[in-house]
């Protein structure tokens, strides 16, 4: 089965939070504070209003200096949805989008959204069936094409993620108080 995630607007500020976060993995932040939830990092920002992100390297390259591919999920600003966010390799084909298996069911595909010379961007509504699979699943294939025509196949552990997005929720309803 495969489903399309819808396109979402444009986040700067996720995008720049979220860097911030793969660039100090693991250390204390001035900016962030941080918590895990199994292969998954929460941070939010200190000062208000609070922006939180639960992120995961996904891979990196050889030499363990550059994300490759990168995980985030977060709530709309606009409507408090949870969204998730892949960011992959410039190289990436935009026109092919991001291949999506969890466990060995269900198959899912997400548009890119934005493409420029440092990254690209694949992002969709994380609600229904594929927030559930994923919530309830082991680990999930992302998949995606390089403009040399192979492909790149990387796992994305999903432990953590429910009790990570039940976080996330809790952070923000305690954000609109």
């Amino acid at each position: 089965m495969t489903q399309t995630a819808t396109k979402g607007a444009g986040c700067v500020w996720l995008l720049a939070l979220a860097t911030n976060l793969f660039c100090a993995a693991g250390s204390a932040s001035a900016a962030a504070d941080a918590s895990r939830y199994g292969a998954w990092g929460l941070a939010c920002e200190k000062q208000k209003p609070k922006v939180c992100v639960l992120s995961q390297i996904v891979a990196r390259d050889p030499q363990g200096k550059q994300v490759v591919v990168g995980a985030n999920a977060y709530l709309d600003a606009e409507t408090g949805k949870p969204k998730i966010e892949f960011r992959l390799s410039p190289l990436a084909v935009p026109s092919a989008g991001l291949g999506l298996k969890i466990d060995k069911g269900a198959e899912y595909r997400l548009a890119m959204s934005s493409c420029d010379p440092k990254l690209c961007v694949a992002r969709g509504w994380l609600e229904g069936e594929l927030r559930t699979r994923l919530e309830s699943g082991t680990v999930a294939q992302l998949a995606f094409l390089l403009q040399d025509g192979s492909q790149v196949v990387v796992p994305l552990a999903l432990k953590g993620l429910k009790s990570g997005m039940t976080a996330l929720a809790a952070r923000r309803a305690a954000r609109a108080d």
